[in-house]
């Protein structure tokens, strides 16, 4: 009885993991088509990422996510063409602010609310960046600027406005269920943003977050 049980708990588990896996590629899958889609041109420093870089990045993300979530956010994708253009509009903030003053006018009317509740998730997730940006901080070289400041000199989106960003633009049951998903992992004690990163290096063939920072360091100090 015990294996029995314990062959249809992996059966389950598996066809889960195999539904989630078709969800985040047809999510990532809509994001890219919105993404070419966007003309909106600016003078960016930073390079421009590939299609594979780009699913390895919103992959590594969205696996942390809830079938209910992906789910949610697949309707919303498909309901609304404008979601990559707005989120680029906010990324001129940092990357090109002459330009952000250009496209502002399309950027949605927020209620006091939704934007008080994105900063206090903010605020934990910068919290979070933090502290694997202490702990791996080679491998965090990699990723976005933490502050808005930093990420001006060299043209690109900082860590802040992309989160901010992101979350201006899903609807409001993803958006409340995205909240309760950081409030779940801040009470457990555990690091999303970690998790996200270690997802990533694991989709690039590491075993862990942990193994791709001790490859860079080692890349790093030894002599040429």
């Amino acid at each position: 009885m015990f294996f029995g049980r314990k062959n249809k708990e992996d059966k389950d588990k598996k066809a889960a993991d195999k539904a989630a896996r078709k969800l985040i590629k047809t999510v990532v899958g809509l994001e890219w088509e919105q993404k070419q889609r966007v003309d909106i041109h600016t003078q960016q420093i930073g390079y421009a990422q590939t299609k594979d870089e780009y699913e390895t990045e919103r992959t590594g993300r969205l696996m942390t996510w809830t079938p209910q979530m992906l789910e949610s956010y697949q309707k919303w994708l498909e309901q609304t063409p404008s979601v990559m253009r707005l989120r680029k509009i906010y990324g001129l903030a940092d990357q090109d602010p002459d330009q952000y003053e250009t496209f502002k006018s399309e950027l949605p009317q927020l209620s006091e609310e939704r934007m008080q509740k994105v900063e206090e998730v903010l605020k934990t997730e910068y919290e979070w960046a933090q502290d694997v940006k202490i702990h791996c901080p080679n491998t965090w070289r990699r990723e976005a600027s933490l502050d808005q400041e930093d990420a001006r000199k060299f043209g690109e989106v900082s860590f802040v406005t992309a989160r901010r960003a992101e979350m201006y633009t899903i609807d409001e049951q993803t958006f409340e269920l995205y909240c309760k998903l950081v409030e779940d992992r801040k009470n457990s004690g555990s690091n999303l943003i970690h998790d996200i990163m270690d997802n990533k290096a694991k989709l690039k063939g590491y075993v862990s977050l942990e193994s791709e920072e001790d490859r860079i360091r080692k890349m790093l100090t030894s002599p040429c």
